[in-house]
């Protein structure tokens, strides 16, 4: 394996190197006795690859009191991450060998377009000892080939007394000629004839693992990019658990299910210290539509396995491991399915979310978009990845990739314990919600593998000791039931999956100055959804409309109505003070999907936020089920009966999402995007946004009527439309750089 020539550097009394598995320096330079300044490598070098988030190094010569400061000089731009807190990670050898996060300030700022560099400073707790720093909690290759001996030799040696079935095959050998190794794990019961070899793979062995033809199959891989190590602590967690010999759960998801893991998908790139790509610079989860054997022998391998697995009819579940730098939390990425194969594919997500206090429901993504995206950095289709992959290939509905993130999640969930069926001592501890949200440590990975092996067993209903009793569902069928209820309010998984038959047309026409019909009173709307005269917003200087006496209604249930204490509060004439991520995202893919390196940016707009309090959030509910446009700074509910259509004026940013048949061609230079024939089974890339000073808004069930300053108007018909914001706020000329959803 090639290494860089040069990976130490001595600055009396300091000596710096990287040359270990998994260490990434590429140079370092004394700018003081304190201060060094160091560089990291990109992946595979510079003429492949721009990946510079990785680094691993150590320092030692250091004395106990002394001081120095690091700074990484050139990184890709990581500042989403950073503004939340993150700091890389250390440990002292043989002093302190366990990894933490460094103490004290670690500040971080762009430099030019294209490097992003961070500085902290770390003061030696020990006389003598070898300092590691990495980026993140790393897990190297030699770590996984150790803990896997580990496994094996606890597995084989209590075979007999534990019932326990495990067998580690050589699946293949990487580029590099390190082990991918295939894990077998089930119990003794149950067992066929061996399993049928595959033509290239397992060069050293001879007789395949028993078949179990009674049992279903759980298919777990990790690490295909080498740099999310979080991955790997979760698969650690999930491989600990299913192992135990004396947890009653364990010792069912042994009878019922046999697990096929691949514990590391990219060896060389994980000894090689990169972050995303393999040796040759490819990023090996964008290639498993069409790999090849030589050239990607290890998504080679995992894909044939899968296949082999799913001909069997008995290939259950398929989960890819991750780690992910913008979005905060654990969450899961899967694949846009028919609606009541919808319900199977999100239960999966909403038990899990009631076994972890770190997985976050509402981040995860089940959109068609999500499947198809295109990578900011190297435009790379989702397609290739391994969850949409294997998916098309299968049909298999439980297709998914677990992503966590380095840093922290934006919840701590509540969740209960899980009574013990002998003790009083539970099973597994409860948790309950806390704030602020505590950075995530190996062990919140860990516990998010044992969650994922527990809801497993949720999914069948054969949880001999569930949490699921213990919350406000009781039972598994009142889960599914929620979930199936939660996707029907969804707009955007009617529009994908419902409403492809419906017309959507856009229209663009001048405003000529409308007269008021007869028989309209003064601030009325006509039929058609034009204003009259009198409703035209009044041409003076802008100012900052505010509802005065409006009460605000409540978020909807997924069902429409509003529970008793929503009620209560419309009474009293209070509003909640919080409220949960709306529904339409979660189908809907996000802004910061798998962005991992991407900067922030803000879109550039004519509205400035003059006061934070101001802007608010509506709940992405369909059109249809709205009846009453929005007061300025008020939430849209879903009432019971029908009310008169008003208008709506406010500076405001209004997104329309999801059209799907062709519609006529706008010449209107507001819209972000061409509404010009769309393709009638996907969604446009991008939502097209009407943005302005002055907008009025007209929602009725039948149209939304967007009307820009500049005169020109815009009806969008649609059933499957949605507002997504209303920002009530004072304009000035000068541009600002306003977020937009």
């Amino acid at each position: 394996m090639e290494r860089l020539a040069k990976t130490e550097f001595f600055y009396d009394p300091y000596t710096f190197s990287s040359d270990f598995d998994s260490g990434n320096m590429l140079r370092c330079e004394r700018w003081s006795n304190e201060e060094y300044f160091l560089w990291t490598a990109p992946d595979a070098g510079s003429d492949k690859t721009s990946y510079r988030t990785w680094f691993h190094f150590s320092v030692k010569g250091g004395k106990k009191g002394s001081t120095i400061f690091l700074t990484i000089k050139n990184l890709n731009q990581q500042s989403r991450l950073y503004n939340q807190g993150f700091k890389p990670v250390y440990r002292s050898m043989p002093g302190k060998p366990r990894w933490e996060r460094v103490k004290g300030a670690c500040t971080y700022q762009s430099v030019g377009t294209v490097n992003f560099e961070i500085r902290f400073q770390y003061e030696f707790e020990f006389d003598d000892n070898e300092v590691f720093f990495a980026f993140a909690y790393p897990h190297s290759y030699t770590e996984c080939q150790n803990y896997i001996d580990a496994m094996e030799q606890f597995a084989m040696s209590t075979s007999d007394s534990t019932g326990i079935y495990f067998r580690r095959e050589l699946l293949t050998l990487s580029l590099d000629q390190l082990r991918v190794d295939l894990l077998t794990v089930s119990s003794l019961d149950g067992q066929g004839d061996p399993e049928e070899p595959i033509e290239g793979l397992f060069p050293f062995t001879a007789v395949r693992p028993a078949s179990f033809p009674q049992k279903q199959i759980i298919f777990v891989s990790c690490r295909v990019h080498p740099g999310e190590t979080p991955g790997s602590y979760v698969f650690n967690g999930f491989l600990n658990f299913i192992l135990d010999d004396r947890d009653p759960r364990a010792i069912e998801l042994r009878k019922r299910f046999v697990f096929k893991l691949i514990p590391m998908l990219n060896p060389d790139g994980v000894a090689r210290g990169h972050y995303r790509a393999d040796s040759n610079g490819c990023n090996l989860n964008r290639i498993y539509g069409e790999p090849s054997q030589s050239l990607h022998p290890t998504i080679y391998a995992a894909r044939a396995c899968f296949l082999q697995l799913h001909s069997t009819g008995r290939l259950f579940v398929y989960v890819d491991l991750h780690g992910h730098a913008t979005k905060r939390g654990c969450f899961i990425f899967g694949n846009a399915l028919d609606f009541d194969r919808q319900i199977d594919n999100v239960l999966f997500a909403k038990l899990l979310s009631l076994n972890s206090p770190h997985f976050d429901f509402d981040g995860c993504n089940f959109s068609e978009q999500n499947m198809t995206a295109k990578d900011k950095r190297d435009g790379l289709s989702k397609e290739g990845s391994g969850r949409v992959s294997l998916y098309q290939a299968s049909n298999l509905i439980h297709c998914y990739t677990l992503e966590c993130n380095y840093n922290c999640g934006r919840i701590v969930n509540t969740i209960p314990s899980a009574p013990h069926p002998n003790s009083s001592e539970p099973l597994s501890p409860g948790y309950r919600s806390t704030f602020p949200v505590p950075k995530f440590t190996t062990e919140s990975f860990q516990q998010v593998g044992r969650a994922i092996a527990v809801t497993l067993l949720d999914m069948c209903e054969a949880n001999p000791y569930s949490r699921i009793g213990h919350t406000d569902f009781k039972t598994v069928k009142a889960v599914r039931d929620w979930v199936a209820a939660f996707i029907r309010s969804t707009s955007s998984f009617k529009t994908e999956l419902v409403a492809k038959k419906k017309t959507v047309t856009t229209a663009t026409k001048s405003a000529a100055k409308v007269e008021p019909k007869k028989g309209v009173a003064p601030g009325r709307q006509t039929r058609s959804g034009s204003l009259t005269s009198s409703q035209r917003p009044p041409k003076t200087a802008p100012t900052k409309t505010v509802a005065t006496d409006a009460k605000r209604p409540p978020l909807a249930r997924p069902n429409g109505k509003l529970s008793s204490d929503s009620r209560r509060k419309i009474e009293k004439g209070s509003v909640p003070a919080h409220r949960s991520k709306s529904q339409d995202s979660f189908l809907q893919p996000s802004s910061s999907e798998e962005a991992k390196e991407e900067p922030d940016s803000g879109a550039d707009s004519d509205v400035v936020r003059k006061d934070s309090s101001s802007q608010i959030r509506l709940p992405l509910l369909p059109l249809a089920s709205i009846s009453q446009p929005p007061e300025a700074g008020s939430l849209i509910a879903s009432p019971s009966a029908r009310s008169p259509h008003r208008t709506v004026e406010s500076t405001a940013i209004v997104t329309v999402h999801q059209f799907h048949k062709t519609v006529s061609q706008t010449q209107d230079p507001m819209l972000n995007a061409s509404t010009s024939n769309f393709d009638k089974k996907k969604p446009p890339p991008r939502p097209v946004t009407v943005r302005s000073k002055k907008i009025v808004i007209d929602t009725t069930i039948e149209s939304v009527s967007l009307k820009s300053e500049r005169g020109d108007q815009v009806v969008v018909e649609s059933l499957d439309l949605t507002v997504l914001q209303i920002q009530t706020t004072e304009t000035t000329e000068t541009q600002s750089n306003a977020d937009q959803l």
